[in-house]
């Protein structure tokens, strides 16, 4: 049924209404594809102020960057052309002292000689501290360390780390002398060995752990015979341990697998392959794993 105009009291009808809405989304239109138009040519105004503010922000940013640089290349030049003013000053000292006539030799009679005792206290830091003020004189004579003379350890701190890394191996060696022998048997024809109540095989995930380097290794058998374990770490590298070690109780052998840890665990099958993550301690670096594997 066709529509009949209405007037809505202000003289606009049905079609009038009509009209105005469409030329309103019309128009509507028109300023969208202006806006576009103007996205495309680069040329809209919130866009160019943005580059505009982003290109500024860049050029602060260079600036301050290049300004660090120049900084640091001063720095490190003046740091060089003293470090070769000490030598130079060094050598120089040197060459006055050679070509200098020694003073005349007077023959003093010396002290009479130090009567030691037999027995001499062991394990004291004397030595130690001996040793040290000899390195230190002859630092001071070829060249001077004054200038990092704040950041270098002290005597005390030396010997203090010394005496303790001695207390500890001590108290490792104590432990393992006074430890039982641990059973430890090779089977050949299971290809497993038995470790007090575990039963290792070929593919077997385990956790070395060194009672002197008081340290943890992940890794995988990968082979063994009637004399050794040999084992692939997840750094990569290649371990051999010795069932004497083992039955010293100088090193222990368990799965990474808690749960498999448990009285009387049954021997693994043969060949089987097992994947093990990569642990927190994989993240070491290869040095510092070659130095705690040495003292193993």
């Amino acid at each position: 049924m066709p529509s009949t105009p209405r007037d809505d009291g202000v003289g606009m009808t049905d079609v009038d209404a009509v009209a105005m809405e469409k030329e309103l989304y019309e128009e509507s239109i028109r300023v969208l594809e202006a806006r576009l138009q103007d996205v495309e040519n680069g040329t809209l105004p919130e866009f160019v102020n943005r580059c505009k503010e982003f290109e500024a922000t860049k050029g602060r940013h260079i600036g301050i960057a290049k300004l660090h640089r120049d900084l640091l290349l001063q720095n490190i030049d003046e740091l060089l052309q003293f470090d070769l003013q000490q030598i130079g000053d060094g050598y120089d000292a040197a060459l006055e002292a050679l070509s200098t006539n020694p003073p005349d030799i007077v023959e003093v009679e010396g002290p009479p000689p130090i009567e030691y005792p037999t027995t001499a206290e062991t394990d004291t830091d004397a030595h130690l501290t001996d040793a040290l003020a000899q390195s230190a004189m002859r630092k001071r004579i070829h060249f001077s360390l004054e200038h990092v003379q704040d950041i270098l350890p002290t005597t005390e701190t030396i010997q203090a780390q010394l005496q303790s890394l001695r207390d500890s191996v001590a108290a490792v060696h104590e432990k393992l002398a006074q430890a039982a022998h641990q059973e430890c048997a090779y089977d050949s024809t299971n290809q497993t060995v038995q470790v007090g109540n575990l039963y290792l095989s070929i593919g077997d995930p385990v956790i070395l752990t060194s009672e002197v380097a008081q340290e943890d290794f992940y890794g995988t058998i990968h082979r063994m015979n009637a004399t050794a374990i040999h084992l692939v770490l997840v750094c990569g590298n290649h371990v051999q341990v010795a069932l004497a070690v083992l039955r010293a109780r100088k090193c222990r052998l368990r799965f990474q697998d808690s749960r498999k840890n448990l009285p009387l665990a049954s021997p693994s099958p043969l060949g089987r392959k097992t994947t093990t993550g990569l642990t927190p301690r994989a993240k070491r670096s290869t040095t510092a794993r070659k130095r705690l594997v040495s003292l193993i």
